[in-house]
């Protein structure tokens, strides 16, 4: 992390509750974005700055790397309270401030034991372990935040319920194997 350019400066305004004016590189080019940073997070190995765009309630993340100008702004804001509980449910970056819908999810019984060992999703708990090992497990989240773990680990998994997710995972598995780039938003 100390290799990245604004650092220190994003350490001390999330300290400080500091608003700054960041230059962000995204595939549109660089653009500025006024912020009220409230915390840098690392996800498989990528740092992000979580920030509420000044004015919005929702947070967004930007990765650090990204940042290509800093400006500290002579104003302070109240962090919000959600943020905590947000973070200690979220198991990657594509978490959101709600809590989201509950889906189930079958493992297949060569996966469990992973499955029985580490959290993969945000409130991940088994609720039933058939006799031939096959797990069911229920979590609570946005569609975005368990995509791209549940194709991961196909073909040892299948989504229950809801069939939205369902059918968008079906989607995104069509669209690869038709040579197309799957649209994952």
């Amino acid at each position: 992390m100390k290799n990245f350019p604004f650092v220190k400066e994003l350490e001390q305004v999330v300290n400080e509750s500091q608003k700054i004016l960041i230059k962000y590189e995204s595939a549109n080019g660089i653009k500025d974005h006024r912020l009220c940073p409230l915390k840098l997070v690392n996800f498989e190995g990528f740092w992000y700055l979580l920030a509420i765009p000044d004015g919005k309630r929702q947070f967004r993340k930007f990765r650090v790397e990204k940042i290509k100008g800093l400006e500290l702004l002579d104003e302070n804001f109240d962090p919000p309270q959600n943020l905590k509980a947000a973070l200690e449910r979220s198991v990657n970056i594509w978490f959101s401030e709600e809590l989201g819908e509950k889906i189930l999810l079958e493992i297949d019984k060569d996966a469990a034991h992973y499955f029985k060992k580490k959290i993969y999703f945000p409130e991940q708990r088994i609720i039933k372990q058939k006799k031939d090992g096959t797990l069911v497990l229920q979590t609570q989240a946005n569609h975005n935040e368990v995509l791209r773990t549940i194709i991961q680990w196909i073909p040892d998994i299948r989504v229950i319920k809801p069939k939205e997710l369902d059918l968008k995972v079906r989607q995104l598995l069509n669209a690869y194997l038709k040579g197309s780039r799957p649209r994952w938003g």
